[in-house]
């Protein structure tokens, strides 16, 4: 299920976390020989084109204070997709989980939160509901993948935010 950016917003949901652009960091050298900081948003270099890779902690806490558990039920991508639903430019997140006891990474997110889901070309928001994600004992991050085929394409990635049951 997709939301969006209005259709969620209520006094009763709870902000659990905010990631910063600032925060993440390029997987490989390769990526961040394409890409550029502009202090609020990660984008590419001017002649730059391709896939790139940017991976973002989580600095959370697993447990509430007064449930024990934290069940967060939203990802919201902060971006820009000059081209919208078309396939020369896309920013997506995904949730990603390392369990404290396996090691086993595994993916969280029941679907991914995709640029290409909104006509949007400007600097905006994009929400997809979780489907109840319990936090546990772990390590928390977010994969961010950016495209552009052509270097006239602005991609920006600026940031993601989660929200949690009321």
């Amino acid at each position: 299920m997709t939301l969006t950016p209005r259709a969620r917003a209520g006094d009763e949901d709870n902000l659990n976390e905010r990631v910063a652009a600032a925060a993440c960091q390029p997987r490989l050298s390769a990526d961040r020989s394409k890409l550029l900081f502009s202090g609020a948003d990660w984008t590419f270099k001017s002649a730059s084109t391709g896939t790139v890779i940017l991976e973002c902690p989580i600095f959370s806490r697993f447990a509430d204070e007064d449930t024990g558990t934290r069940t967060l039920n939203e990802i919201r991508l902060w971006y820009r997709d000059p081209d919208g639903t078309g396939a020369s430019a896309r920013v997506q997140a995904e949730l990603r989980f390392v369990s404290g006891s396996t090691g086993v990474l595994t993916s969280v997110l029941e679907g991914s939160v995709d640029s290409n889901g909104s006509s949007s070309t400007i600097q905006t928001t994009r929400a997809t509901a979780l489907g109840g994600a319990t936090m546990e004992d772990g390590q928390y991050f977010v994969v961010i993948t950016m495209f552009r085929s052509t270097s006239t394409q602005n991609v920006r990635f600026r940031g993601v935010s989660f929200f949690e049951e009321p």
